[in-house]
């Protein structure tokens, strides 16, 4: 009878906790229910037709961004992630709450099934919740719960989680279980590639013994559990070739990556201040952005750099507390190794990740940062000689957990709408070349000129030679009617891309403005060397080769401009002109015609036809 006992409290325990950690979830998300789209959801969700059409063969033959596509994406394969955003449309429409409420249920799940995997290790019940707890409020779980687009990290999550459960279990059908759930993880996220490592650090933690060889001993395990965890692998990738046609991401921009076009060296000197700060993202969460691209990280070239050193003193500091933890408590060395290998595909080490830092990259490896604190938390109370000093460490406990759901709340906020996201970004990263770069695109499309030409200058401060910024700032000043300032961006926009065709053909226009025809013809000459069949630049070259008096190459010009197909009414009659110029008069005359069918009240038009009738001595 005490046996049944003993099964019914486990059973009621686990009823309860998860009841607990589900309420937990709902207290500190529910306002990301009244979240809008943001940022990559107008790609991923609104504008992306596979999410509307439901053709789940469609989906598991085709890349992620194949329902939008914009130049500088990368080659994902996540049919998985998109079906359940077709499934919320289909069920939602466009109405954001809906995929928000996928996500919040998404994150409960992880948080429950994170507690029953716990609950079925070598760890105290207590530790096991107390993880769990922290798992569902931490603070940095924010861009992948309040951003739509944050899902696939979930559902990585998700089903790693099953498969370690269904690992931990006995006999064939746990291993096909974990193998399904390894392969519906890939079909979520890419990163799901180091699970299998994960899997083989369980079982040397927990299963290998002292005695035992290693090598034996894994081999042994590869035959009975992990050769399917590799055909779940292998699978996946033909999958992948099929739909993508490689088996790599392309690399990113080195805007959002810096280190993409760096050396090795400078990678691993990187290496520990990523570490550093994804350290601090886990510890002390009170600054979060939804952005760390260039320069709000430098990228460091010497070992003299002081975040380098600090970094690697927290490097040296964690493997110490590995080395001590690996025999004493296999629970804890099992958590360092779940913030370890997870995170280890996006330190861009070997290959450079999507971005060079994102707190979503934390939402699976946090998993083992909240159970190394929960055995902390545990260890401290077992230990406790005195009745204060049980209060003392729940309250504080009670403390930093209360604390972690305020700012999990309050950050949930700031994803309410691009405004309020991207404007939070800029003052939690000061530096990021794209959230300034973002904010600006918002102000300007609202109107507010001066606010977006502040971030403007905010981004060449960080980067001066970024050409779009340069454009993008130059269109600005044209638009206030300041030329001067606006020429002297486009001069920068074309010198630091000397291949930016608009920023020539702009150039040129703006030198013609302002009388600087010399100018105005090289820019021009330019843009047309870099791309002949802009038919706009060939009717410039004509008006600037008209004033010069140079007729025949004016009509060639415009000649060239109407075979490009730029029918404006004024190009046939600057063509007329140069025919009348000329002397040839019936060319001139069939232009004007043209020119006024296609605009029947062009004044100047009706004024050189008037001209040429009153030459040859006709009546109109």
């Amino acid at each position: 009878m005490e046996i049944f006992k003993v099964v019914r409290d486990q059973q009621i325990g686990r009823v309860l906790g998860s009841a607990l950690l589900i309420l937990a979830v709902v207290l500190v998300f529910y306002n990301s229910l009244q979240n809008e789209f943001v940022y990559d959801d107008h790609f991923v969700v609104v504008q992306n037709a596979k999410v509307k059409t439901l053709d789940p063969l469609d989906l598991l033959t085709t890349e992620y961004w194949s329902g939008f596509k914009q130049e500088g994406m990368g080659t994902y394969y996540r049919p998985l992630t998109i079906l359940t955003f077709a499934l919320d449309y289909l069920t939602w429409g466009e109405n954001p709450l809906g995929f928000h409420l996928t996500n919040l249920l998404i994150h409960a799940a992880a948080t429950v099934l994170l507690f029953l995997f716990l609950f079925r290790l070598s760890v105290p019940k207590l530790a096991a919740f107390a993880a769990a707890l922290l798992f569902a409020i931490h603070p940095v779980h924010t861009e992948a719960v309040a951003n739509i687009s944050g899902r696939s990290d979930l559902l990585l999550a998700v089903f790693a989680l099953l498969l370690l459960i269904f690992h931990t279990g006995g006999g064939r059908r746990y291993v096909l279980g974990a193998a399904c759930s390894l392969f519906l993880a890939l079909l979520c996220k890419e990163s799901a590639l180091v699970l299998p490592a994960v899997v083989i650090f369980y079982d040397v933690i927990f299963l290998h013994k002292k005695n035992q060889s290693l090598t034996s001993f894994l081999k042994a395990r590869v035959r009975s559990h992990h050769i399917w965890l590799w055909a779940s692998v292998g699978v996946y990738m033909v999958l992948r070739v099929i739909a993508v046609g490689n088996l790599l991401p392309v690399s990113p921009s080195p805007l959002d990556n810096p280190l993409v076009e760096a050396p090795v060296s400078h990678r691993l000197m990187t290496l520990p201040v990523l570490v550093l700060h994804y350290t601090r993202l886990l510890v002390f969460p009170a600054t979060l952005s939804v952005d760390y691209s260039f320069n709000q990280i430098p990228v460091v070239s010497s070992i003299l750099n002081g975040e380098f050193a600090l970094g690697a003193c927290v490097m040296l500091l964690f493997g110490w507390t590995i080395q001590k933890v690996w025999r004493k408590s296999p629970p804890g060395a099992f958590a360092a190794g779940l913030i370890v290998i997870p995170l280890s595909l996006n330190l861009n080490t070997l290959l450079p990740s999507g971005t060079l830092l994102a707190e979503r990259y934390l939402y699976l490896p946090s998993v083992g940062f909240c159970l190394l604190v929960a055995l902390a938390f545990v260890y401290c109370l077992d230990r406790a000689r005195k009745p204060g000093q049980l209060v003392l460490i729940i309250g504080i406990s009670a403390i930093l957990l209360c604390g972690s759901g305020v700012r999990t709340v309050l950050r949930n906020r700031d994803w309410r709408t691009d405004e309020t996201l991207f404007k939070s970004a800029t003052m939690a990263t000061p530096n990021s070349v794209r959230a300034h770069l973002n904010v600006a695109f918002l102000l300007r499309n609202k109107g507010d000129i001066q606010g977006a030409i502040h971030h403007y200058h905010r981004i060449l401060a960080i980067k001066p030679d970024y050409p779009i910024v340069n454009y993008n700032l130059a269109e600005t000043y044209k638009g206030l009617k300041d030329q001067e300032t606006a020429l002297h961006y486009y001069e920068q926009a074309a010198r630091h891309r000397p291949g930016f065709v608009e920023a020539w053909t702009s150039l040129g226009k703006m030198y013609l403005d302002l009388g600087k025809e010399l100018e105005a013809e090289s820019a021009f000459e330019v843009a047309l060397n870099l791309s002949p069949d802009l038919a706009f630049v060939h009717n410039q070259i004509g008006v600037i080769k008209q004033r010069k008096g140079e007729h025949a190459a004016a009509r060639e010009a415009y000649q060239k401009a109407i075979d490009g197909n730029y029918r404006s009414p004024g190009v046939f009659c600057n063509l007329g002109v140069a025919y009348a110029n000329e002397g040839r008069h019936e060319e001139a005359l069939q232009s004007y015609l043209q020119a006024l069918s296609l605009r029947p009240d062009l004044a100047i038009a009706h004024y050189h036809l008037g001209n040429l009738y009153r030459e040859q001595g006709k009546k109109v």
